[in-house]
């Protein structure tokens, strides 16, 4: 497309995002320090660049879209990459002696969701977290993430990257999805 002359490509932001999502009901995530970790650990900069191709920018808030730009967020981490700091962090919440190896479910078909995971799963073994990507058809994943995750109870998973856009101008709806555990 962008090499064809008869068309005019432009780029516009988005109102979707992904995010990877630790199950806080766990209790090998229940130390803020294991979930610091994987936000150091995960080089979302380069993920940004290289597998979006520049099309994608890091987000350091769950709540984005037009209506909220005004929004200050200067103070949030950036966690900017830093695998040093997540070995560190993980270090210290005795992460090794848990010996615990979490899942990733993920539906797969997709190159592109595929490529993601892998590179998720790489960078987090880097820094001491070996997660096991998990195959699920379109049923077990939303049996296992959306249906099991209602009436404020947990779902069943370990780990998961999801994605999604701005369901319109009130923030409160996204509480479904945001948990402060």
């Amino acid at each position: 497309v962008t090499d064809n002359p008869n068309l005019t490509l432009t780029a516009e932001p988005s109102v979707m995002s992904m995010f990877m999502v630790p199950n806080s009901f766990r209790p090998v995530f229940a130390d803020k320090r294991v979930r610091q970790a994987m936000m150091y650990g995960i080089d979302r900069a380069s993920i940004a660049s290289e597998v979006f191709q520049g099309y994608a920018e890091v987000l350091n808030a769950p709540y984005f879209g037009w209506e909220w730009e005004e929004g200050d967020f200067a103070d949030l981490n950036p966690y900017t990459y830093d695998p040093d700091k997540a070995r560190s962090l993980l270090e210290e919440a005795d992460w090794a002696a848990g010996g615990f190896a979490p899942q990733m479910h993920y539906i797969p078909g997709d190159p592109f969701n595929e490529s993601l995971h892998n590179i998720v799963q790489q960078q987090l073994a880097d820094i001491g977290i070996n997660v096991e990507l998990v195959q699920v058809d379109v049923t077990e994943y939303t049996n296992r993430i959306i249906s099991g995750a209602v009436n404020g109870e947990p779902g069943d998973f370990d780990l998961l990257i999801g994605s999604g856009g701005v369901m319109g101008s009130d923030p409160n709806v996204t509480a479904r999805y945001f948990d402060t555990a």
